[in-house]
């Protein structure tokens, strides 16, 4: 029983210290390229609605229709919600999101297209393989605060 609360121990310090590196470390895929938010890794922890990713039905998700008002303000709704780093010009956003327990890392990028009044969106974990839907719920929680802006 020892071992077991031990081995326990050792699990769960090791989580904590994963979720404190995570929150240190640089994001390695985070900005545009070619105009674009960057395409997804292979794991499941990552969505992205550019056109690069349409045909990659675990990663895509649509972007959200937009006027320049509605960005505008989504981007300030975005900056309460969490510390922003804005990158680039005015048509780009760079957030981070912590876990609730083991406070580990995820960058939510959002990418305004003014000439198809579009918001490309991603959101991705910094590491790990899996997010358990993280980061497409977030996706699906901007998307609603969107809806509810231009209403």
């Amino acid at each position: 029983m020892k071992i077991i609360i031990a081995i326990f121990a050792l699990l769960l310090v090791i989580l904590i210290w994963a979720g404190i590196k995570s929150q240190q470390m640089q994001p390695e895929r985070i900005g545009l390229s070619g105009g674009m938010l960057m395409m997804c890794p292979d794991s499941p922890n990552c969505v992205c609605s550019e056109k690069h990713t349409q045909d990659d039905k675990k990663h895509y998700v649509a972007p959200i229709h937009a006027d320049k008002k509605t960005w505008l303000k989504l981007a300030q709704k975005v900056a309460k919600l969490t510390g922003v780093r804005n990158e680039g010009d005015e048509n780009y956003l760079h957030a981070e999101f912590h876990t609730s327990l083991f406070h580990f890392a995820d960058d939510l990028e959002l990418r305004y297209d003014e000439d198809a009044q579009l918001i490309h969106i991603r959101s991705a974990s910094r590491m790990g393989h899996s997010d358990f839907g993280a980061n497409r719920k977030r996706v699906e929680m901007i998307r609603k605060m969107a809806k509810r802006m231009q209403s």
